[in-house]
């Protein structure tokens, strides 16, 4: 894939065709949310990438970001499915008029049908919105490189500096900052005690996250963050649809995130400033529960194994994981995905009704 002759930062529409540090993500087909949800593969639907073409803000947001549909539908897929096996019925007694979502996965690998009922959806913002790992990478190496430099000053050890690539995404990438930094500093056998407290008082993994935090909102203040092209018109048409729209970022700077790509607007509830990913996803269960949808009514979508595990344990009706690197899907399903996909790029969509807001 050729690269950008100038080499911006934070360019989600880079980023999306990049994908994360020392990942050669290469972008498909599509994904999911709402109402009785149907997946079948579509062969006829190229593998596209999301790059957007130049163009204004709101055309860029309201296109089809690329994609090619095919004139031809589908065939529904006749294989049965575990929603199927629980109700007691098979897929041919359907009625004819459900109404579903189509997702095209552009590959010759046949995908399951899924028949699940969704009134909202929980979106993990910082791996399916926007792809901020590259600004979390570079705030960690700031942050990781000084203190490793000055310990091993101390020490009069040899200096090994935070790999951007192979560091982060083994040890801090979708984890709480506190057990990633413990993972990485006893990688490099630094193992962490309750006695390392700096000069504060505060314990080494405490005080390593909150300059990496301060770090990151310096960066968000200064760049404006593009979010994937194929999530902007996936979130666009839920909403059209009436489907609520749940923010749940996993870092507590989540509400800069959302606010830095521009899209507020379209989440009608942010969850934030909870770093366990049960934490975060019941929070936004209770949210959603007060508006009367019980967790069978919600989907989840996430593209780490962390989310997708607590979406699964915590009964989320369809929890779809998002594996744009392509070799991530296996640990998906198996920490309880119904439908791993590898982009949100071509989303059919039923109509539905909102639920107000109170």
């Amino acid at each position: 894939m050729p690269s950008s002759p100038e080499r911006r930062p934070c360019d989600g529409r880079q980023a999306e065709a990049r994908g994360p540090p020392g990942r050669d993500l290469r972008p498909c087909a599509a994904v999911a949310g709402r109402d009785a949800l149907k997946v079948c593969p579509d062969r006829s639907v190229p593998n596209t990438s999301d790059r957007p073409q130049r163009r204004s803000r709101t055309a860029y947001a309201r296109s089809n970001c690329g994609s090619r549909r095919s004139t031809t539908p589908s065939p529904p897929c006749r294989r049965s499915c575990p929603a199927d096996a629980r109700a007691g019925r098979s897929p041919t007694s359907r009625a004819a008029a459900e109404q579903c979502v189509t997702v095209t996965d552009g590959t010759d690998e046949h995908v399951p049908a899924t028949d699940t009922n969704v009134e909202a959806v929980v979106v993990d913002v910082d791996s399916v919105v926007t792809d901020t790992q590259r600004i979390h990478a570079e705030a960690w190496k700031g942050v990781l490189d000084s203190f490793l430099r000055a310990r091993a000053g101390r020490q009069r050890a040899s200096y090994r500096p935070f790999d951007m690539g192979g560091d982060y995404l083994a040890h801090l990438a979708g984890r709480p900052s506190a057990d990633g930094i413990r993972s990485f500093l006893a990688s490099r056998g630094i193992p962490l005690t309750s006695d390392d407290r700096d000069t504060a008082g505060r314990h080494v993994t405490e005080r390593l996250g909150e300059l990496k935090d301060r770090y990151l909102a310096s960066q968000l203040q200064r760049r404006h963050v593009i979010p994937y092209p194929s999530t902007v018109r996936f979130l666009r048409e839920l909403r059209d649809r009436g489907c609520q729209l749940v923010a749940a970022p996993s870092d507590r700077l989540g509400q800069a995130i959302v606010r830095a790509t521009g899209l507020g607007e379209l989440f009608d509830i942010e969850v934030a400033g909870l770093r366990s990913p049960s934490g975060l996803l019941t929070a936004a269960l209770d949210h959603l529960g007060q508006l009367g949808l019980p967790p069978a009514a919600v989907a989840a979508v996430s593209a780490t194994p962390e989310h997708v595990r607590a979406a699964r344990q915590l009964d989320f009706g369809l929890v779809v994981g998002v594996d744009r690197s392509g070799v991530a899907g296996t640990e998906l399903r198996g920490c309880g995905a119904d439908v791993v996909v590898r982009s949100l790029t071509d989303v059919h969509i039923a109509t539905g009704g909102r639920r107000a807001i109170p």
